[in-house]
């Protein structure tokens, strides 16, 4: 037995596979962005027993979640807009159990986490940004950790690790690598234990978006609108990567350096 699903939303618009399969579950309605990639790509224009509608995302501040939230005002438009002001999305938080926390407080016990004054995150691992060549490398990563560590060494630096990451090597005192199992949950529990994260484009900056910890990223130019933090109120400074910026790597290297400073100074 299936059940038949009033409304289906498809967030997955620009494979036609995801669209077959949604094809194939029981609902009264189907909801579905239109796809610039389906119809540039494949020369895709209708999608039959879905609806598909323009969602302007390149007009808007944050892509992402703009997307989602026009992709569930479609179902009613005036009902969404006259109710969608009562939201307070400073309810919405990630959470974690007793676990979770029973483990991340051990990890810093044991590195005597109390003698220092912070704590700083680091995340330099970026699957999607190495390949797109829009992250520093893990040599130019261990120089930011090097002259961050030196200067503030009453602070404690994490380097957010997982299981198949490549090592991150730095001999120094207050430098720690938090190599974490393959539970976000323990990652949404360290992040929340941050006073700052220092990051490439990747996952923790919306988990420490969401958390509402301080965060500084370096994000490709293309999608700095799209992925960047900053949706739930929090403080989130991005450094924009443009085409080619690698050419003058040193500048943006030394810039993500100075904001960093800057931040942890303030804190």
């Amino acid at each position: 037995y299936q059940r038949e699903f009033d409304i289906l939303l498809v967030i997955n618009h620009n494979s036609i596979n995801t669209l077959k399969i949604a094809k194939t579950i029981l609902a009264k309605r189907r909801i579905a962005t239109f796809s610039q990639t389906l119809m540039l790509k494949n020369g895709i224009f209708f999608v039959s027993k879905i609806e598909r509608f323009i969602n302007p995302y390149w007009r808007q501040s944050h892509m992402e979640i703009q997307r989602y939230i026009n992709l569930v005002r479609e179902i009613d438009h005036k009902i969404f807009d006259k109710n969608y002001h009562f939201i307070d999305f400073n309810q919405i938080r990630l959470k974690t159990s007793k676990i979770h926390k029973d483990y991340i407080d051990k990890v810093l016990q044991n590195i005597k986490y109390k003698k220092y004054d912070k704590i700083i995150g680091i995340c330099p691992f970026s699957q999607t940004s190495m390949r797109k060549d829009m992250n520093f490398n893990l040599n130019e990563w261990l120089k930011i950790v090097n002259i961050l560590s030196n200067k503030f060494q009453n602070y404690l630096f994490l380097i957010l690790s997982y299981p198949k990451a490549n090592n991150f090597d730095c001999q120094k005192n207050n430098v720690f690598v938090f190599k974490n199992n393959n539970d976000l949950l323990n990652l949404v529990e360290i992040t929340s234990r941050l006073d700052l994260l220092l990051s490439s484009d990747t996952g923790n900056v919306h988990i420490a978006d969401n958390l509402k910890i301080p965060t500084l990223e370096i994000i490709s130019k293309k999608t700095y609108n799209q992925w960047r933090g900053g949706w739930y109120g929090g403080y989130c400074k991005a450094i924009p990567l443009p085409y080619k910026w690698n050419k003058n790597k040193d500048k943006y290297l030394d810039k993500f350096i100075s904001e960093a400073i800057l931040i942890l100074n303030k804190l």
